[in-house]
């Protein structure tokens, strides 16, 4: 049995912590349009702030 779906912008966070290449990768993994994946990277790095840097 699968754990819990993780909404997408978790996953995209787990997809970059485990060290994808780039947001244009992890929208292919995804298969999500890279756009989206843009927005959702937009907002988690707005979120972390100086800890993203």
């Amino acid at each position: 049995m699968k754990g819990p779906r993780l909404a997408p912008i978790d996953k995209l966070a787990e997809h970059m912590a485990n060290g994808c290449p780039s947001v244009i990768e992890a929208a292919h993994r995804m298969r999500l349009p890279i756009q989206d994946v843009e927005r959702l990277w937009t907002r988690i790095i707005r979120r972390l702030g100086k800890q993203a840097r």
